[in-house]
């Protein structure tokens, strides 16, 4: 029998539980795609079992940053928003969205792979995530950026949510 780790703390919002990207890094779109091919997980991934979870697609992320965003919203679909000295990077990464660092420069993004597939490509599929810059920098947030399936990354990671019950 198989031993799984222990659900680390989600993010509630809006009737969902989401895991934190971070928890599934270093996996390609295609490693999660064998476990959830149709959005439903069922196996496990990282050492964490996914019965019962949703991969993420574009639109479900951009529900959840929508819930932290004041004025402008992004999606449906592929989209993205900037913002200087914006509140709601800083508030989403300490309501639970532990920061991956895409790079030393950028230290408080999260970023992570999307059950969405880039329209008309085989090869490629989207990853969603915000970057806090911090001190006068501009914010964004990123709900499609594409990369190819296959890519694997330590600082990507993956969004999985399920309804509260």
């Amino acid at each position: 029998m198989p031993v799984f780790q222990r659900i680390p703390p989600t993010i509630l919002v809006n009737g969902n539980e989401w895991y934190q990207p971070t928890f599934f890094t270093e996996l390609s779109w295609n490693d999660i795609h064998a476990i959830c091919p149709d959005g439903v997980c069922n196996g496990s991934l990282n050492g964490y079992d996914l019965r019962g979870w949703n991969w993420a697609s574009v639109d479900d992320t951009n529900a959840l940053f929508n819930h932290y965003l004041v004025n402008e919203k992004v999606g449906p679909g592929p989209d993205h928003h900037f913002a200087v000295d914006a509140y709601w990077a800083p508030v989403f990464l300490q309501t639970g969205g532990a920061g991956s660092g895409v790079s030393p420069q950028l230290p408080h993004s999260l970023y992570g792979w999307t059950a969405t597939e880039v329209d008309g490509s085989e090869e490629r599929a989207y990853l969603s995530g915000l970057v806090d810059q911090k001190a006068g920098g501009q914010d964004r947030v990123h709900s499609g950026l594409n990369n190819t399936k296959d890519h694997s990354n330590i600082i990507d990671g993956a969004w999985f949510f399920r309804p509260l019950r």
